[in-house]
């Protein structure tokens, strides 16, 4: 029967391409350059991809009506974004129907999940003007980046080239009030890049004020190495949100990166990376009784990870990486808690031909408290003809032992990245699923 169904696609999508010619103007189209995409273990062509990707580029955000990260997110199809406040002060994301929890969010490729509360997974730590273009994975990527990236992964990526200064400010109703600006400065060798934003509103009704201030930093010095710094701070009323009270919460987040590659050109051989990333969150469930229902909560992400590509052959490509961290939360409502993660994946790309590609990958993940997962994965991609593509991607995962996306809690501690409230009182059995997806796309 599957393969029945797979034929009635396949036809139906050549009688599609032969009676309109011109569905590449409401199908999907390749970009005219060549975008590179991180949906594999190193970057690869847009039309190499074996996978659903979209890619928003700079000049693609600067077309939208967008003030934030979240608008643009907005823009993707299967995207479900559900926000309480505006400009994307606290927004949750959901891929393809997935818990908020289930999608990773990754800021160049390095991870920002929170391991309190999936709520604060769309806490972006940069804001629109240093984002250079936007992706989203769809389906599982637990092969590549862990139990975490299950329904799906966004990955911000921020300037590179520096630009001359810029700075902007606008006002409107409700006292709202929003300024930001941008500058660059240096020489060849070592450039700066700053920018910072702020905003401000006293709400349309009580309790649904909002103030927000963000500074982002990045000194890059040479071609191969870079160090990033932010820091973001927000404070919004939340009336209704959270039941019949006038809430209110505070949320501060710093994040600093170290960045290092060797090898020439924009995709160098090996990347090097290093982060530390703190978020706290204050939360009063009714204003009018601050010493009732009030929690405080900090969340601590240390994290290193390396990676590098070998050209086995004009054909044959091999990717090693690993990555090691720890992550540790203090709060009066959850207690204190930490574990530490070691990871080390593996993916092949092969190409048979110029208009085939193939990708199989490997992972295994270990939680000091939790145990072990492995996530194999298997996908490829086929150019038909000009207007045709046919990729099938086999991303299955085999949950070893504790696996983290099946024990969200054990004795009170949440798992990493993942914000579901229940109690695990037996050791789950290894569990397995092949969770397909067939595309064809019509382009121009």
């Amino acid at each position: 029967m599957a393969g029945i169904k797979m034929i009635r696609k396949l036809s139906a999508a050549i009688l599609l391409m032969l009676i309109c010619p011109k569905a590449g103007l409401w199908a999907q189209q390749i970009p005219d350059e060549k975008v590179i995409v991180t949906a594999s273990a190193y970057p690869v062509p847009f039309e190499n991809l074996s996978r659903t990707v979209s890619v928003l580029t700079r000049d693609d955000i600067r077309r939208m009506p967008a003030r934030s990260i979240v608008d643009v997110l907005a823009a993707l199809p299967s995207l479900d974004l559900r926000s309480r406040a505006p400009l994307g002060l606290q927004t949750d994301l959901s891929v393809r129907g997935s818990a908020f929890s289930q999608v990773l969010v990754l800021v160049d490729g390095l991870r920002i999940n929170d391991s309190q509360t999936g709520h604060h997974n769309g806490d972006f730590p940069v804001q629109l003007q240093d984002v250079e273009r936007v992706e989203v994975l769809y389906g599982p990527g637990s092969a590549l980046y862990g139990a975490d990236a299950f329904g799906g992964i966004v990955n911000i990526i921020t300037r590179r080239q520096t630009e001359p200064g810029r700075a902007s400010i606008s006002c409107g109703q409700f006292d709202f009030a929003e300024g930001s600006f941008g500058l660059s400065l240096g020489n060849g060798k070592m450039t700066e890049a700053l920018s910072a934003s702020a905003s401000r509103s006293s709400g349309f009704e009580y309790d649904r004020d909002f103030r927000s201030i963000a500074i982002n930093s990045r000194t890059s010095i040479g071609e191969r190495s870079g160090f990033s710094a932010s820091y973001v701070n927000k404070e919004f009323g939340a009336n209704g949100f959270y039941g019949p009270s006038p809430s209110k919460e505070w949320t501060n987040q710093t994040m600093v990166s170290l960045e290092h590659r060797i090898g020439k050109g924009p995709n160098p051989k090996t990347v090097m990376e290093s982060y530390y990333r703190t978020h706290g969150d204050r939360f009063l469930y009714d204003i009018r009784t601050p010493d009732l229902y009030e929690n405080r909560h900090r969340t601590h992400a240390l994290g290193v990870q390396i990676k590098s590509r070998w050209d086995l052959n004009r054909k044959l490509s091999l990717s090693l990486g690993g990555e090691t961290g720890a992550d540790w939360i203090r709060s009066n409502n959850l207690g204190d808690h930490a574990f530490i993660r070691m990871s080390v994946y593996t993916e092949m790309q092969w190409k048979p031909i110029s208009s085939v590609a193939v990708y199989s990958g490997l992972r295994f993940d270990h939680y000091s408290n939790f145990g072990p997962t492995a996530s194999p994965s298997l996908s490829g991609s086929w150019w038909v003809g000009r207007r045709l593509r046919l990729r099938k991607p086999f991303p299955k995962r085999k949950l070893v032992g504790w696996a983290a996306s099946q024990a969200p809690l054990i004795r009170g501690a949440r798992l990493p990245h993942s914000n579901l409230y229940r109690t695990i009182l037996s050791r789950p059995k290894p569990s397995g699923g092949f969770p397909t997806q067939t595309g064809d796309g019509l382009v121009a």
